[in-house]
């Protein structure tokens, strides 16, 4: 009898044992397998559709242009063609040594993948944003206190953290090195005591680097054909784009009302609301206002969108009447970024506080709260699979640039070249073009 009991336990045990063993295995090959999703299989509502025909880039979902607003010049060849010159030249610097792209380089989305840019005075207190799709928002640097490309590189230019330069060294530089491209744009260069006309010449200056900068278009990642053969704006002879079960996974929480939420911020073709949120990631300084100086900052301008430089009517430049100000929530704020090519963008967040995105998700799931303190997210109390489910879909997210190669090389402008070894083998080398003419992919190799 107590052999049966034994024989009865042993049998139990055993099947037990090898149902975990399939399921071990079951749970092994879904997750191993061809862990694709051809577009369409997974069934989305007409609610979904819509929201995720919104997020993707396509001809019929292009964001709007700030900067055309502001700059008459954002769209000419002529001005982009002088403003690539200026953007690589290193003489644009007191020292000599800095040029735009010491920062922004090319092969890294236009970031310099350095927790704070080490220029040649001392090191900037905040991590390098992006430049890719810039133009779309109507705030330029983390606290938003340039609205426009163009005010932004005049701030830069002037800045004892970049270029360190007077408006009238800079069109000094512009007389001795750039006088025809210039007056072919412009007209005439001002007199050397002329400081009205010596503003209006640096303002122009700075136009032509922000149209330089208005080219710099992302590229359609994975998720956007994914998305345009779920809707049926695929060319015929277009493969249909297909995403893991894990990059669907992902997607949906992203999308998801209860679970991520991440949508409500992160929103539009460009992944960003263009607002300023406060959500208590450490800075190193202990004493970063964010966009509530950035605010007061922008106001005081005077190349902001209602100044005498822009070419803005007074009505377009809603987003500076309106703009939110004295507000205690925009202590700390900073600019939502745009989750485009982030594979290329680390370190993340205004202070560059961490090196992979498995990082900021982390601190998403459980941020620093504090009693007192204004905080613009909640925990996203996710399990650790849905985590990297998330992550995975935000690599679908990498496309590239949106434009000729030619416009991410140093131009051939003689010494001035910008000569940073890195950018010249990535703009040389590091790059593949995609089937579709006019654009470049950066290399996911890097």
């Amino acid at each position: 009898m107590q052999s049966d009991q034994h024989k009865s336990i042993l049998w139990l045990l055993t099947t037990v044992l090898l149902f975990l063993l399939i399921l071990l295995v079951g749970i092994k090959e879904y997750s191993s397998s061809g862990d694709s999703d051809v577009a369409g299989e997974t069934i989305w509502s007409h609610e979904e559709l819509a929201l995720l025909r919104s997020l993707a880039l396509s001809t019929g979902n292009k964001p709007h242009s700030f900067e055309q607003q502001t700059n008459k010049f954002a769209s000419s060849p002529a001005a982009a063609a002088f403003g690539h010159r200026l953007f690589f030249d290193t003489d644009l610097s007191r020292s000599g040594a800095t040029a735009c792209a010491s920062c922004h380089h090319p092969d890294k989305a236009f970031t310099d993948g350095l927790v704070h840019p080490a220029t040649h005075l001392q090191p900037a207190p905040r991590n390098t944003p992006t430049l890719v799709g810039a133009a779309h928002s109507p705030w330029q640097f983390w606290d938003g206190r340039s609205d426009s490309l163009w005010s932004q590189a005049l701030e830069a230019l002037e800045s004892p953290l970049d270029h360190g330069m007077s408006r009238s060294e800079v069109i000094q530089l512009i007389k001795k090195k750039y006088r025809t491209d210039y007056e072919a744009l412009f007209g005439m260069l001002p007199a050397s005591d002329d400081s009205a006309a010596i503003d209006r010449a640096f303002t122009n200056v700075g136009k032509a680097i922000g149209a330089y900068i208005a080219r710099l278009e992302p590229a359609p990642g994975r998720f956007d054909r994914y998305v345009a053969g779920l809707v049926g704006s695929l060319d015929s002879a277009a493969p249909v784009e297909r995403l893991t079960r894990t990059e669907i996974a992902g997607l949906k929480l992203f999308i998801s009302d209860e679970k991520g939420q991440c949508v409500s911020c992160h929103n539009g073709p460009l992944f960003t609301n263009n607002e300023f949120k406060s959500i208590n990631v450490p800075d190193f300084s202990g004493s970063d206002r964010g966009r509530l100086a950035g605010a007061e900052q922008v106001l005081r301008n005077a190349f902001n969108c209602l100044g005498e430089f822009s070419d803005s009517e007074e009505e377009s430049c809603s987003d500076l009447i309106y703009i939110k100000q004295n507000d205690p929530e925009l202590t700390a704020a900073f600019k939502v970024p745009t989750l485009r090519n982030l594979s290329f963008t680390a370190p993340y967040m205004h202070s560059g506080l961490f090196p992979r995105l498995a990082d900021v998700l982390r601190y998403y799931n459980h941020p620093l709260q504090r009693a007192g303190d204004h905080l613009d997210i909640v925990p996203l109390d996710m399990f650790p699979h849905e985590l990297e489910q998330l992550e995975a879909f935000l690599m679908t997210l990498d496309g590239g640039i949106n434009v000729d190669l030619k416009w991410l090389k140093p131009p051939d402008n003689g010494r001035q070249q910008f000569s940073n070894s890195e950018v010249l083998r990535a703009t040389q080398a590091g790059f593949q073009r995609p089937e579709a003419p006019q654009v470049v992919v950066i290399s996911s190799q890097h």
